[in-house]
């Protein structure tokens, strides 16, 4: 019999350590999992600065990491999306006050690139800021520059002429509807 408790104790100990092997392993499988995302993976202070990033910030933005930690978060945003994401911000640690828990919130902003050019992304924000080890708020961003050209062109192929690229009934019937609505003189004649 005591050969046997001591097989099962050593049993024991051996499945808690490949429980501990486990857990490090999916935690380097995380790990990895967010370094090699195409989405940006953001930590931001309740400050409003970058605490940490994941490589997709180099990667997407063209961003010098050293440069972007500790930086507000706002200067990768557009001027105009500065004061949304803000007010965003605020709105969320206000949720959180008013009900304890996790509050997320979204928003479509444009990011600025080593490059120049704004991107758009769209940022989804969870409020981790009351969690002791997080004790911050949680971006992640996607790129909607792809969605974007999609939707453009298939605005353009719903409002023009599939053989002629010329404008469609239904562009012309916008258009005259705005110059009604601004109240100016026009004149109209339709060949069909």
């Amino acid at each position: 019999p005591v050969s046997l408790v001591f097989g099962q104790q050593k049993s024991r100990d051996l499945t808690q350590r490949r429980r501990w092997d486990l857990a490090s392993r999916h935690d380097e499988q995380l790990r990895r999992l967010v370094d090699h995302s195409d989405q940006l993976t953001i930590l931001v202070g309740t400050d409003g600065r970058v605490m940490s990033h994941s490589p997709a910030v180099t990667r997407r933005l063209g961003l010098d990491p050293e440069l972007v930690q500790g930086e507000p978060f706002v200067a990768l945003l557009a001027a105009d999306d500065r004061k949304p994401f803000a007010r965003m911000l605020e709105r969320l640690v206000a949720e959180e006050s008013a009900t304890p828990g996790v509050a997320r919130a979204a928003l479509e902003v444009a990011m600025l690139p080593s490059t120049g050019a704004p991107v758009p992304y769209e940022l989804s924000v969870v409020d981790l800021h009351t969690d002791p080890v997080v004790a911050g708020f949680v971006i992640t961003a996607h790129d909607l520059t792809r969605l974007r050209e999609a939707q453009r062109a298939l605005e353009h192929q719903a409002l023009h002429d599939e053989l002629t690229d010329l404008p469609n009934r239904r562009l012309a019937v916008r258009h005259l509807a705005r110059l009604l609505a601004a109240g100016e003189t026009v004149a109209l004649a339709f060949l069909d």
